[in-house]
């Protein structure tokens, strides 16, 4: 027996037969693939290494900007308040 990798959904099958099905799919391994619904489920693979990686340093980089974003805002909002403080008289 050997490792197959199924032609729908590219998911590789360890101690298989092209006559057995895939464990992902559960399409028989040696049959050719059906056109649109390959190509659709190809489409649909999951994302690289190096794609989750650069996904996630750009969630991150994201999650920093509205947090100094949100720090300014409460700081601008309290400077603003003295300021209303100290016009008025009541400092």
């Amino acid at each position: 027996m050997e490792k197959l990798r199924c032609p729908h959904c590219n998911a590789m099958n360890q101690d298989v037969e092209a006559t057995d099905n895939c464990w992902q799919c559960g399409n028989r391994l040696g049959a050719a693939q059906d056109g649109p619904v390959a190509t659709l489920k190809q489409v649909q693979a999951k994302p690289g290494l190096e794609e989750r990686v650069a996904k996630r340093k750009e969630e991150r980089k994201n999650d920093g900007t509205a947090l100094s974003l949100a720090m300014v805002v409460i700081m601008l909002l309290i400077l603003t308040i003295i300021v209303i403080f100290i016009m008025r008289g009541h400092w």
